[in-house]
């Protein structure tokens, strides 16, 4: 039976959009995929299997530009030489490049359990925070809530205690202190998105 339009309060379409340009959906979803009750149920499906795979494979391109990314601007922030300024541009141009299909693949993986699960008539009565809570619970892992929350809390307390070091403690110069936020700021957030510590945040 259709839904009225009225009562609709999310979709799979509205759900997928969400995974591609809200971080925290993102995150979200990109645990919860691999998860392992999940991952075998998936792999069920031949054409979500070639997309892990897939995603395997950017995560691991990933992994060597953020690689490059830090020891460039380790070298930029040691030498000042501005022609590495190019070098940290094209490796950024690349890592944009690889999120934008990370977010296309996770998106799929991401439908691919709901509509396992949920038709798309029972998706479209609940709102995207029920569905993370239901799967929350489930599996127990970090809800929506929880994973905003979580993130900020701890990324925030990551920059604060930085500049303190850099500044107060062990002092450095402006640039030095830069380079040091910077590169706190996106390694917690790589360490953070960690399966290990992904599921221990609450």
């Amino acid at each position: 039976m259709a839904i009225p339009h009225y009562k609709i309060t999310t979709s799979i379409e509205a759900i997928a959009h969400s995974i591609k340009i809200d971080h925290y959906v993102y995150h979200w979803f990109s645990q919860l995929i691999v998860h392992p009750r999940i991952k075998e149920k998936l792999k069920t499906s031949p054409d979500l299997l070639s997309v892990y795979k897939y995603l395997k494979l950017i995560t691991l391109s990933e992994l060597l530009l953020y690689l490059a990314f830090f020891i460039l601007v380790i070298l930029f922030f040691s030498l000042r030489q501005w022609p590495l300024v190019i070098f940290l541009a094209a490796v950024n141009l690349g890592l944009l490049f690889l999120s934008l299909k990370e977010k296309t693949a996770i998106a799929r993986l991401g439908i691919g359990v709901l509509t396992q699960d949920y038709s798309a008539e029972q998706i479209a009565q609940m709102t995207l925070f029920q569905i993370c809570e239901i799967y929350s619970r489930q599996l127990n892992i970090p809800s929506l809530v929880d994973t905003v929350f979580a993130l900020d809390d701890t990324l925030k307390k990551i920059l604060i205690w930085t500049y303190i070091l850099t500044v107060f403690i062990y002092p450095l110069n402006s640039w030095q202190v830069l380079g040091s936020l910077v590169l706190s700021y996106w390694l917690m957030r790589w360490i953070l998105n960690l399966g290990y510590f992904y599921y221990r945040i609450r």
